[in-house]
């Protein structure tokens, strides 16, 4: 039983690392950059909380994603990073 949920995800990050990933991320990454703030902007919504999430998850998801170490090891380190800068600026 464990060998078989082994090799379903294994199937599955080879799956999204060979044919899916790069599309779903860049139109996240696009979605978050480009609209959202314009959205918030429009219903004039402050929450910055919000978005910060969101790019945490698109960097969390990045780890994953990468093939190569060097950008498993460059991802983890933003990651890290942002969630370090987002720990100061909503600091109370």
């Amino acid at each position: 039983m464990v060998n078989w949920i082994g090799k379903a995800f294994k199937n599955f990050r080879q799956f999204w690392i060979e044919d899916v990933s790069f599309i779903v991320l860049l139109c996240i990454l696009i979605f978050i950059v480009f609209i959202f703030p314009v959205l918030f902007v429009l219903t004039d919504s402050s929450d910055g909380l919000f978005i910060s999430l969101l790019f945490m998850i698109l960097l969390f998801i990045g780890i994953f994603s990468a093939i190569d170490r060097i950008f498993v090891i460059t991802n983890a380190i933003l990651f890290i990073v942002y969630l370090f800068l987002i720990i100061i600026r909503f600091d109370d």
